[in-house]
């Protein structure tokens, strides 16, 4: 395996490759590059998402037939968003993954298959950023929706958001009045 995690999958004919690594290794790092949500979703830059992620990953990739399977795991923080006060704070993520890697243009009839455990590739590496950063894109929420804790803060993020009533012409509606104009056009960028 390279630096960028691409492994030959002549390396793969004869044996297993197993893998343990953090972001410290440059192609976890570049996981964390592809993985990291655009910064008008999360409201900070992608460079600082990586920078405040934390991430491990076990990984198993092997030759089964004609077709190469990759399980592990990839566990870890990442910044997420409160969906109470619309800032990014870390989140735990963990998850374990099995998927089927099949060469593009191998005659299988999948190839059209919208099935997530199947992902086809050309050449001859498999990359590991490309691949696993799509397991941690579904890890990860547009934005938490967290519970209070007896005395109102927010169980993720710690904040106590004040609200007050508002009457409008449609009936009393509940508005953030602690949050800055700055929170509140987080709140609207997000895409929910």
């Amino acid at each position: 395996m390279d630096a960028h995690g691409r492994i030959s999958i002549r390396e793969l004919q004869s044996k297993p490759v197993d893998l343990k690594a953090t972001q410290k290794d440059p192609w976890v790092g570049e996981l964390l590059q592809r993985a990291a949500p655009p910064e008008n979703v999360i409201g900070v830059s992608r460079a600082h998402w990586v920078a405040q992620s934390e991430l491990r990953t076990e990984v198993r990739i092997e030759k089964v037939a004609s077709d190469y399977m990759v399980t592990g795991s990839l566990s870890g923080r990442v910044l997420s968003t409160c969906s109470r006060c619309a800032d990014p704070f870390p989140i735990v993520r963990s998850t374990d993954f099995r998927l089927f890697l099949v060469p593009k243009n191998s005659g299988t009839e999948e190839e059209a298959s919208d099935d997530p455990d199947y992902v086809f590739f050309e050449g001859e590496s498999i990359s590991l950023p490309e691949i696993l950063a799509e397991q941690l894109i579904v890890l990860e929420g547009v934005a938490e929706c967290p519970r209070r804790k007896g005395d109102g803060s927010c169980s993720f993020c710690g904040k106590n958001p004040k609200f007050q009533q508002a009457e409008s012409g449609q009936g009393t509606k509940t508005l953030a009045a602690s949050l800055t104009s700055d929170q509140l056009e987080k709140l609207k960028a997000l895409k929910l």
